[in-house]
């Protein structure tokens, strides 16, 4: 994954103007999405999610990665369907 300071570096589009997430990369090598949610006072860096085929699935990561392009609803899907992450980090200042 190409990351600016160990942080997925594709600005998420935010169309809706309210979204906790800051930015995606999708990394084609391993064929993942990781997901930069916006820092909270529990995790004041953020928290990067890795969505991966094994762990939610061929169809599950392809919406997502249409969503995350589109720049629109993808919290939104993430909250109602829950796919399953491979990991989680919260990452270095």
């Amino acid at each position: 994954m190409s990351l600016v300071q160990d942080r997925p570096s594709t600005p998420y589009l935010n169309f809706a103007g309210s979204s906790p997430i800051l930015a995606y990369e999708v990394d084609t090598e391993d064929g993942s999405l990781w997901v930069l949610f916006k820092p909270t006072r529990k995790r004041p860096n953020g928290t990067i999610y890795q969505y991966t085929v094994d762990s939610c699935g061929a169809t599950t990561l392809e919406q997502m990665i249409e969503i995350a392009v589109g720049g629109m609803g993808l919290a939104t899907y993430i909250s109602r369907h829950k796919p399953k992450y491979e990991e989680k980090i919260s990452p270095r200042t």
